[in-house]
């Protein structure tokens, strides 16, 4: 989980117009990424350029943990349980 709070702690990155590359940009309008409450309009608005993330989370092993051919994931679910190695 750490290296997905990584990525999504970071920079996103951003299209100024439709025609120009992809950049970082270090927004601070980070609202819609933490559940609060938008405050101004205009941030709302802003919000909506920002919904990629300029470092993409890192594996944790060299291979997936789980693969299959011809089928889509409509739902990935995700628990964290705290154990002794990790508090």
């Amino acid at each position: 989980m750490s290296a997905v709070e990584s990525s999504f702690g970071g920079d996103f990155k951003a299209q100024h117009h439709s025609n120009a590359a992809w950049e970082r940009d270090n927004s601070q309008h980070r609202s819609h990424l933490e559940c609060e409450a938008v405050t101004a309009p205009r941030q709302y608005l802003e919000s909506q350029r920002f919904q990629l993330m300029d470092a993409a989370v890192q594996p944790s092993t060299a291979r997936p943990l789980y693969t299959v051919e011809l089928e889509t994931l409509t739902h990935i679910a995700i628990e964290v349980i705290s154990t002794k190695l990790y508090p």
